[in-house]
């Protein structure tokens, strides 16, 4: 597109007439960073835990196989089940326990780590610090994790004390993130779940055997008067949720998406399986109940409310016009992700700029960058409304593509290079088109540059391009300095906008 070839030319011709202008995009808001090497050797970033970690699934295998043994010879011994169900009960508990830790256990062992990274990739340095400002600020400036503006400017840093911060910073992210998504959230839960399975096990078992039962006993009297149709429908029940709690996990950790309340539904399932098909199958027939059992089996405790927002969000196309502010509309957006947006509380621009992305991404699965991705179009969208889905023809769609324009407007040798005529015909371009849209004097040529420029000072601008947006393949690139306040660009477009100021304050 005009906008991505006009900044790719740009951006190739300066670099090889002078590296030095190669450009960072948190100096340009008058941030201190350090040169490419000392970036791509950042201390705090290599010291991150590897993609693995192969000794904690060692650990699972071996508590899940011993307490799922020790549990069947309580049973055993507990009820005075005869050696042959004993037996067999045993092995199939602990069979189907195991059976149903597999996927978690490939999860923990790569799956979870590999999620980390995810986030990792995008927030390292001083994107880690411009993350902790936007979405958790007190608790970075409690663990001085955050770049020190007490002045009203970013205060100049020696490289140890911003390696020092950044740090601060990846320690902090460690901490919430395990707070919010760290693997012990994940044990009580699979506690619940295992214990559902065993004991599920069990049953259909001892069930199916009940004839080898002795009738001294008054819990195996009870098991006898179960009726062959009774017995049917709750094996047919259970084995219809385990169904659906095992195939469900295995695409969850296949996709990299399991969650802690996945597996707490999980188990709400396998609790729930008989009760459920007892209840919704008591007037059909025999034959019919047991098959049907095993079709609700299958089917999540939430399913009703997942196909009543898909129906809603199938609904949402005609309804999306009477409101401006539908996420529908952002690029790369269907029904299903509307879904699960929804499910998070995020129906609206402002909700999605304000929502922290690295809980939103974890919530809903979605991919960090295509989080990031949707923040950047929203930005563009919470400026200019309606008409900036207009500005996608012009490659200015989101507000990385915005921040770039302007960039090349104020450079400190804009002039000189011609960048700011084509920068300004880029704007004069874009004004055409959004006056054609809004048919009336709106907008003039000076708002439209004004609202650009308000892009690039919004404070989820400065985080995009801090996380990744405008990083070299390399690393950072060298920084602009900010030593002479004339040829900084930070000092011709002051940030402002969001939570709070990111940047050089005006």
């Amino acid at each position: 597109m005009r906008m991505s070839q006009f900044c790719h030319q740009r951006n190739q011709r300066r670099v090889q007439s002078n590296p030095a202008h190669a450009f960072d995009s948190t100096a340009y808001f008058g941030r201190q960073t350090v040169d490419s090497k000392q970036v791509t050797t950042e201390p705090e970033h290599s010291a991150v835990s590897p993609a693995s970690n192969p000794r904690k699934g060692k650990l699972i295998w071996l508590v899940v196989v011993l307490a799922s043994a020790v549990a069947s010879i309580a049973i055993w011994l507990v009820f005075s089940i005869p050696a042959r169900v004993a037996l067999l009960s045993g092995c199939a508990g602990v069979f189907a326990t195991c059976f149903a830790v597999a996927p978690y256990v490939r999860f923990i062992d790569h799956g979870w780590w590999a999620r980390y990274d995810e986030f990792r990739n995008q927030l390292w340095g001083e994107a880690l610090s411009e993350y902790l400002w936007q979405f958790w600020h007190r608790r970075g400036a409690d663990a001085n994790a955050l770049h020190d503006f007490s002045s009203g400017k970013p205060a100049v840093e020696a490289d140890d004390a911003k390696r020092a911060r950044w740090k601060n910073a990846s320690a902090l992210f460690d901490l919430i993130y395990k707070e919010q998504y760290g693997l012990m959230a994940f044990v009580t839960p699979l506690g619940f779940l295992l214990t559902a399975v065993l004991v599920g096990a069990q049953y259909v078992t001892i069930v199916s055997l009940r004839d080898l039962l002795p009738g001294s006993n008054d819990i195996f009297s009870l098991v006898k008067q179960i009726s062959p149709h009774g017995a049917a429908l709750s094996v047919s029940a259970i084995f219809g949720a385990y169904l659906f709690v095992v195939g469900d996990c295995v695409d969850s950790v296949r996709k990299g998406i399991l969650n802690v309340a996945d597996v707490y539904w999980y188990s709400l399932r396998m609790i729930l399986a008989v009760p459920i098909a007892t209840a919704l199958t008591f007037a059909l027939p025999d034959a019919v109940a047991v098959n049907v059992a095993f079709a609700l089996g299958v089917l999540p405790v939430a399913f009703i409310n997942k196909q009543l927002r898909r129906f809603a969000s199938l609904q949402l196309k005609s309804e999306v016009g009477q409101e401006p502010d539908q996420i529908i509309k952002l690029e790369g957006v269907t029904a299903p992700i509307v879904s699960l947006l929804d499910a998070e509380g995020v129906t609206s621009i402002e909700q999605l700029l304000g929502m922290d992305p690295v809980l939103l991404s974890i919530h809903t699965g979605l991919p960090f960058r295509f989080v990031l991705r949707l923040g950047a179009q929203a930005v563009v969208r919470r400026h200019f409304g309606e008409a900036g889905f207009a500005l996608s023809g012009l490659g200015l769609a989101d507000a990385t593509s915005v921040y770039s324009l302007i960039r090349q407007l104020t450079g400190p040798d804009a002039d000189a290079s011609g960048d700011a005529d084509a920068a300004s015909k880029v704007i004069n371009e874009a004004y055409i088109l959004l006056k054609g849209i809004s048919k009336s004097d709106w907008p003039q040529q000076e708002s439209v540059r004004f609202r650009f420029e308000e892009v690039a000072r919004f404070a989820y601008t400065h985080f995009l391009m801090a996380a990744g947006f405008d990083r070299a393949p390399h690393g950072l690139p060298q920084a602009y300095s900010t030593a002479n306040p004339k040829t900084s660009p930070a000092s011709k477009m002051p940030p402002s906008g969001g939570s709070e100021p990111v940047g050089e304050v005006a």
